[in-house]
């Protein structure tokens, strides 16, 4: 009978990912990029996969959902896109589209 004195090695507790891209890089297409960008957005809200940059000020202050929702206290380590907090909505790509250019565009648009 066969004796190894070496311990059994530990399973891996993080799935295997591409790192032949710098972290930069793969942090920037995380996402895929939905149709509503604005560069100078200060919040990206995610559904499906697909991220949203905006204002939150014209979020908070043109719906009461998202005022509310912004009152929350963020936990620390919260993730960030671009340099901008990210929140991820349990919505449809589609429908969170439709609100955003509601919202920003506004209804006749």
């Amino acid at each position: 009978m066969d004796f190894d004195p070496r311990p059994p090695k530990r399973p891996r507790l993080h799935s295997q990912a591409d790192f032949s891209q710098p972290l930069r890089e793969r942090m920037k297409t995380k996402y895929e990029r939905g149709d509503l960008w604005l560069d100078d957005g200060n919040i990206v809200l995610v559904a499906e996969g697909t991220a949203f940059r905006v204002h939150q000020s014209i979020l908070s202050r043109n719906s009461e959902v998202f005022r509310d929702m912004f009152t929350l206290p963020q936990p620390e380590g919260t993730e960030t896109c671009h340099g901008c907090p990210v929140v991820h909505l349990q919505d449809s790509k589609k429908e969170l589209l439709h609100v955003l250019l509601a919202l920003f565009d506004g209804i006749n648009s």
